[in-house]
């Protein structure tokens, strides 16, 4: 059994060799950034039966925890586990499971706040009338997941099918009224950019490459701070009046496009939000 008061665990009437300081990894879902689940584990069984049933615990998300316990060496008859869980300290989960056979694996997902917290685990049965039992004791911290940083448009273009995020993989998208639901349909968004020219055409078509780029990148799961202006800069290209200026309509790359004066500054103005948040992060 285990012995809190001394943090030892004792078989047999002798001390076990696992102290409290030994700490055990706990696998982690790669949408997740970080978690620390390090603990102090125990199992205690009589020697009389050769069942196991340790647990293993992971993030399911940045507030739910999956723990799972693994039966194996059992008899082949129904078999029934006596099952809890305590979040620090306080009993959240108590059940039972029933198996046929030599193993078995029960999982149980549980709600946490965020934060660290201190996870004990048992798990306790009798077979042909021996006793055994299995506890775990793990530290746990569930975190979101870091947002992705931003990508330029020469990434997207560059990696239209291959490669990891790719643009494919986050079609269809839309520029204003325009379906963009095709590599080949992005391709040509992105190679009619010409940022640096000053004609009613580039600047158009400067801004709807920002704004697919954008989108892309929200998709991938970059920070959500320029969505707003996303949603300007699509409702302008649908032909919409933003910011006192009535929109041009976008209809694709290959369509020619006159622009006022002052509809050229509010392309240029949005393509500006946009460039700072695809190449450097920056929130508008």
């Amino acid at each position: 059994m285990f012995d809190e008061a001394s943090g030892q665990l004792w078989v047999d009437g002798s001390p076990d060799i696992l102290k409290p300081e030994q700490r055990r990894s706990v696998g982690l879902r790669p949408l997740l950034a970080f978690v620390l689940a390090l603990g102090i584990a125990g199992l205690t069984a009589s020697s009389a039966s050769a069942a196991k049933g340790p647990s293993t615990v992971e993030c399911a998300s940045s507030s739910a925890l999956a723990v799972t316990w693994t039966f194996s060496e059992f008899p082949a008859e129904n078999n029934t586990i006596k099952e809890s869980i305590k979040v620090d300290g306080v009993l959240i989960y108590k059940g039972e499971f029933t198996f046929n056979g030599a193993s078995g694996t029960n999982t149980v997902t549980i709600s946490i706040a965020p934060g660290p917290h201190e996870i004990k685990v048992h798990a306790g049965w009798v077979t042909n009338g021996v006793g055994g039992e299995s506890d775990r004791k793990f530290i746990v911290e569930c975190s979101q997941a870091q947002p992705s940083a931003p990508l330029t448009p020469g990434y997207w273009k560059n990696h239209l099918s291959s490669g990891s995020p790719n643009t494919q993989q986050y079609l269809p998208q839309s520029i204003g009224s325009y379906r963009v639901e095709t590599t080949e349909q992005a391709s040509a968004i992105f190679r009619a950019m010409n940022c640096a020219s000053s004609t009613p055409q580039n600047a158009i078509s400067c801004l709807a490459g920002q704004l697919l780029a954008s989108e892309l990148n929200l998709a991938n799961g970059s920070p959500s701070c320029i969505a707003p202006v996303v949603a300007t800069a699509n409702s302008w290209l649908s032909g919409n009046t933003e910011d006192g200026v009535p929109g041009a309509l976008y209809a694709g790359p290959s369509a020619n496009y006159t622009l006022t004066q002052a509809q050229r500054n509010e392309a240029i103005a949005l393509k500006k939000q946009l460039v700072r948040y695809n190449s450097k992060g920056e929130c508008p």
